[in-house]
């Protein structure tokens, strides 16, 4: 083709949109979770622009290791769904990294805005009016809303991952405006400049929509990990307590207080089960990847959470298909080496040539520990971030910044 779709913004808006919506079905009716439409796109996006297309050799090794763990494991459905869960990240990624590199700077304001309202909409009619509403567009067949003090869904799969999605949605939109140079990577610009709108319903979205623990709580490792690397935390204080105050005042029956009430007597975190189930997720994944560390493969798990059954809650078995932890599952399926060579090329290494110290160590903490989450590989937000933070120079910022 002539033209290179990659300088297009109309296609690089139809990417974003894709990548902040990856749970609705439009045509596929599985249950996959994450949908296929974003890696589609962004395979028709390279094959139609292949002589403008730019690739990083880095995701050429990894995907060649994913190749030969999907050789090794056979021809099965585990071994089908785990390489196109990597080929989906690679994907992604290299469509990123081309979209980056072609387009010129674009204000995605307006489509994020737009998409927390989407989101926030949806939210509130579940909680106030049917939770079971819109609930066909992402395959479920309830809404969360029935249960008692947790949150809703609005069009992610379940409360945390809607959680999750809105922690990614920040950090995505922190990287690409620091890399559109808006902002010259001071995060308290970020907040109180130019964003005020975004920052409020990204909040909203994730405290009073989706009422996840895990996501408040990665959320505020974020905040505080900031405060302990800033001094300028006045403002921060000030939105902490106000947000905490309302989530108090609004939900002080609710699920994420007694998770945060029960932090201090470990016994407790049983009786919260989707919350032990995923640390039981990182811990089983962790544990037999670094037992075998060139990795076991896509194969089926049932047979592993069992051999730790007596670290279940008694009367609730789990049942996996496949790990949840984004990190958790690179190093039980391709192994400790192969995790430890993503963890360096496509995130300490680019972060580290990028950033300073202190804006290093806070995208580091931030990344790592959501990474370690209940996040799919096939996620796209994750290689959408990772390609921006790799698509920039340090030194293309006028004055640097330090």
């Amino acid at each position: 083709m002539k033209i290179n779709l990659f300088k297009s913004k109309s296609f690089f808006y139809l990417f974003i949109v894709l990548s902040l919506f990856p749970w609705i079905q439009f045509t596929f009716k599985n249950t996959l979770g994450i949908q296929p439409y974003i890696a589609i796109y962004s395979l028709l996006l390279i094959l139609l622009n292949i002589k403008y297309v730019t690739f990083n050799k880095y995701i050429f090794f990894f995907l060649f290791f994913v190749f030969v763990h999907f050789i090794l494991s056979g021809l099965n459905f585990e071994s089908v769904r785990g390489f196109l869960s990597y080929l989906s990240f690679c994907l992604v990624y290299i469509a990123t990294s081309n979209f980056i590199k072609h387009s010129k700077e674009i204000n995605l304001s307006f489509i994020l805005n737009s998409a927390l309202l989407i989101y926030i909409f949806v939210g509130l009619v579940q909680i106030y009016y049917n939770p079971d509403l819109f609930i066909n567009l992402i395959n479920k067949p309830f809404g969360y809303g029935q249960i008692a003090g947790r949150g809703v869904e609005s069009l992610a799969a379940e409360p945390t991952f809607l959680g999750f999605h809105c922690l990614f949605i920040l950090i995505f939109y922190f990287c690409y405006s620091i890399r559109n140079k808006q902002y010259n990577f001071n995060i308290f610009k970020l907040f109180l400049k130019k964003n005020k709108i975004f920052i409020i319903l990204n909040s909203f979205l994730l405290l009073y929509i989706s009422r996840s623990p895990s996501a408040i709580f990665l959320f505020l490792i974020l905040i505080f990990s900031y405060l302990f690397l800033s001094s300028k935390f006045i403002f921060f204080l000030t939105l902490i307590f106000f947000l905490v105050g309302l989530e108090i005042f609004e939900a002080s029956d609710l699920r994420v207080l007694n998770f945060l009430q029960n932090l201090s007597n470990p016994e407790m975190i049983f009786l919260e089960l989707s919350v032990w189930e995923r640390l039981l997720n990182i811990f089983i994944s962790f544990y037999f990847g670094i037992l075998k560390p060139f990795g076991n493969g896509y194969v089926e798990l049932q047979s592993f959470f069992d051999e730790f059954w007596y670290l279940q809650p008694e009367n609730y078995k789990i049942s996996a298909v496949r790990f949840s932890s984004f990190l958790g599952t690179i190093v039980f399926e391709l192994g400790i080496f192969t995790l430890l060579y993503f963890l360096f090329f496509f995130i300490y290494n680019p972060i580290r040539k990028n950033f300073s110290r202190k804006k290093k160590t806070l995208l580091l903490i931030f990344l790592i520990t959501i990474l370690i989450q209940s996040i799919p590989v096939s996620y796209p937000l994750v290689a959408v971030t990772l390609a921006i933070i790799n698509s920039y120079s340090y030194n293309s910022f006028p004055g640097g910044n330090k």
